[in-house]
C-alpha cells in the first residue's frame, strides 16, 4: 500500500541553494522549503543560516 506524502507550500527566505549533485553551483530557486528541494541540497538562508535537507 502505497501512501501519499503532504508537502507543506511555504517558502523559506533563501539566499541561494546548493546541491550534492551540483557541486559548488549556486542554485537561485524562486520558492523553496525541504520539501520541495532535491535530496541532499542545502538551503543557505538570507540571515546567514543554512538548512541541510536530508533525503525523503
Amino acid at each position: 500500500m502505497m501512501r501519499a506524502r503532504a508537502c507543506p507550500l511555504y517558502c523559506l527566505q533563501v539566499d541561494y541553494m546548493t546541491c550534492e549533485s551540483t557541486g559548488s553551483n549556486k542554485l537561485t530557486p524562486s520558492c523553496i522549503n525541504c520539501c520541495l528541494a532535491p535530496k541532499d541540497c542545502t538551503l543557505h538562508l538570507v540571515d546567514g543560516s543554512s538548512i541541510h535537507c536530508m533525503p525523503h
